[in-house]
């Protein structure tokens, strides 16, 4: 198990490789077996913990991107007095998260948002209509390591 507290440390600086973060070679390998079982590669697990971290949207999880997205639209259609309808968060897939965005004219606005937070948008566009995640990517390096 790894201690909460370096957990922290690793989460509050995503971009810092976590081996250059204090992480001990045990908990190395605890996080690669751990990111392992929920699909991710071994040439990326590499990569992301020893030479360019993770993205914020990586250690965020697409679950958490698409809900925190949808609360930021709805916070400004209700902030702003406007009588828009509220964004309902259909959790069935990204690519029906994509066609409700789509169907809003807010998918320009999303792409955007997931730059910020480290996906292309020509990324974030083929693999939200090709649903194309994996476990990890859904769930996020955050979550898992905070529930292991």
């Amino acid at each position: 198990m790894i201690k909460k507290e370096k957990i922290q440390k690793w989460i509050a600086n995503p971009k810092t490789p976590i081996r250059r973060n204090g992480a001990t070679q045990e908990e190395v390998a605890k996080l690669k077996l751990l990111l392992e079982r929920a699909g991710m590669g071994v040439s990326m697990f590499y990569n992301r913990t020893t030479y360019v971290g993770f993205d914020q949207w990586e250690m965020n999880g697409i679950t958490r991107c698409m809900e925190e997205y949808v609360e930021m639209v709805n916070d400004d259609a209700n902030g702003g007095g406007e009588n828009k309808e509220p964004l309902i968060l259909r959790m069935k897939s990204p690519q029906d998260f994509r066609q409700m965005l789509l169907e809003r004219n807010l998918w320009c606005d999303f792409t955007n948002y997931m730059q910020l937070l480290g996906m292309s948008p020509k990324t974030t566009k083929s693999r939200f209509y090709e649903n194309s995640f994996a476990p990890w990517e859904m769930q996020g390096v955050e979550s898992l390591m905070m529930n292991a």
